[in-house]
């Protein structure tokens, strides 16, 4: 790839990371540890702060089916202007993706090419801080919604990870409506959650509180004594 390519997709992540610098509870795959380490950090910090005062919390862990593949492009620009990001950062980045091309391999024969219409680039530097952006929409509509757990005046209700989802709510109420949003968001960014692998927990002194299955879209999810979360196990309970 040619440097000044490079050095182009290097501002234009700049550009695209500096829009998520409010968001405490976003992060990308391409930020190495340090970014996984902050959002554990968080996700310890609030449950502590909750359970230290008496209270529970209550956590969904949903995974989103091929999240990288399934990006709608059309979707995913309004995604990024309606967050603020540049206009010539969205139009270079429309020039870059209107020439992606696929096509099929079978026995040995290759299919006419067609217009990749969703998903990001793989490889490229520029995409984890891209899924980034795009992913925060969820955060922006459950803060404006006021549902999720709170510290102060610091939203900690929505933990993104790439395309990991852990949605905290200081009350089981609340959390049905948290996860009809979500399932909301979904339908609207051509995106679907895969509920085999989303489950919920408890944590507090409502642990033990027989808990019925939590809807998300048409399907439910069920309620779990551990969930495992970017490679550590969270334990639900007392």
């Amino acid at each position: 790839m040619p440097t000044y390519h490079m050095k182009i997709q290097y501002l234009m992540k700049c550009a695209l990371t500096s829009c998520t610098k409010e968001s405490p509870s976003s992060g990308s795959h391409g930020m190495q540890n340090s970014v996984l380490k902050k959002r554990l950090d968080l996700l310890r910090s609030t449950v502590e702060y909750f359970v230290d005062r008496v209270s529970s919390v209550y956590i969904a862990s949903l995974d989103i089916r091929k999240a990288f593949d399934r990006v709608n492009h059309y979707k995913l620009y309004k995604s990024l202007l309606d967050y603020g990001v540049l206009v010539i950062v969205v139009d270079i980045l429309c020039n870059w993706y209107s020439k992606l091309n696929y096509y099929i391999k079978w026995n040995g024969k290759y299919s006419h090419q067609f217009a990749a219409c969703s998903g990001v680039r793989q490889g490229s530097c520029l995409s984890p801080a891209v899924f980034t952006v795009f992913m925060n929409v969820f955060i922006k509509a459950l803060k404006c919604q006021r549902a999720g757990c709170c510290i102060s005046s610091l939203f900690v209700g929505c933990i993104l990870y790439a395309d990991d989802v852990l949605l905290l709510s200081p009350s089981v109420i609340g959390l049905p409506n948290m996860l009809d949003k979500c399932s909301e968001l979904a339908s609207t960014l051509s995106l679907e959650f895969n509920v085999e692998k989303s489950h919920c927990i408890a944590i507090g002194k409502m642990c033990n509180k027989e808990l019925t299955p939590m809807s998300l879209g048409f399907n439910s999810i069920q309620w779990c004594e551990a969930i495992k979360y970017l490679g550590v196990y969270l334990q639900g309970g007392r």
